[in-house]
């Protein structure tokens, strides 16, 4: 049966903001700094979709995985915060 087409498109759209939020952070995390590519990079909502956060360009950051995961329902501001105090949990992969 597949996916519904509003799931799909919501995918695209998800995955070519993420792409150019990438290209314009010259490929790096945004809050780490790491180098990413397209394979390893994730789509970060600078403000979360359950604090009504949309899925638009605006919203969206290229982040690695564990600073993804670190971040959790953290607002932007936050966690960025707390990245440059170089305090995110080891145990956060």
């Amino acid at each position: 049966m597949g996916l519904p087409n509003h799931v799909k498109t919501e995918i695209m759209f998800k995955k070519m903001y993420r792409e150019d939020a990438l290209r314009e952070q010259k490929f790096e995390c945004l809050y780490c700094n790491n180098k990413e590519t397209f394979n390893t990079v994730t789509a970060e909502h600078k403000k979360c979709k359950v604090y009504g956060g949309p899925l638009n360009r605006e919203n969206i950051a290229a982040t690695c995985e564990r600073c993804n995961k670190a971040k959790g329902y953290l607002n932007h501001d936050k966690f960025n915060k707390i990245v440059k105090s170089k305090d995110i949990p080891d145990d956060v992969k």
